[in-house]
């Protein structure tokens, strides 16, 4: 897990994790929610920015994984990782994404000569999240709201972000499990 940033209060809109991780590092609070899933799980973290690691080390990193998830919702990581995981690494790529206010997800799924890449998919138009009525200007200045548990902190982000988390494991999960017998159907890309 690579991430150089600190969980905030504001994170906990779109994130599995909660309120209690606020001011721990990004990266330590998924791995910690990873193993508290699957104590087995070898999980190492990189508390950096992807663009602060030697280039070098890192496809070196991503030859030897199976899966690579970009969850940053960002442009410049997306080309970085796409370049290095696709084209250099070749290794499967998934992005999943959540509209401002959590209306509206997508997972996009990129397997090297097999899949469009990120760029290809954009030209294309099927890259973009879906669009919602709501006035997402509204949604940016609405204040967070950190009343009850179960009560989410922007409107629909305890529905669609979740959706969106799920769905990426999903197809991650069948990704790793692609050559082991199991009741689930495998995906299928074409």
């Amino acid at each position: 897990i690579i991430d150089e940033e600190i969980f905030e209060a504001g994170n906990s809109v779109r994130h599995a994790a909660d309120l209690l991780n606020i001011g721990e590092s990004k990266a330590e609070v998924v791995k910690k929610l990873i193993q508290a899933k699957n104590p087995n799980a070898k999980v190492t973290c990189i508390n950096n920015s992807i663009f602060n690691i030697d280039r070098l080390a890192l496809i070196e990193t991503i030859k030897n994984i199976d899966v690579v998830l970009d969850f940053t919702a960002n442009s410049l990581v997306e080309a970085y990782l796409s370049e290095l995981v696709l084209q250099i690494a070749k290794k499967p790529f998934i992005q999943a994404a959540v509209s401002v206010g959590g209306f509206s997800g997508i997972v996009s799924v990129f397997i090297p000569n097999e899949t469009a890449c990120p760029s290809c998919q954009k030209k294309q138009g099927t890259s973009n999240l879906p669009l919602s009525s709501v006035n997402t200007k509204a949604i940016k200045e609405t204040k967070p709201d950190y009343g009850p548990c179960s009560k989410p902190a922007l409107p629909a982000s305890g529905i669609d972000t979740k959706e969106v988390a799920l769905q990426a494991a999903r197809i991650t999960l069948q990704f790793l499990m692609k050559n082991k017998k199991t009741i689930y159907p495998s995906i299928t890309y074409r």
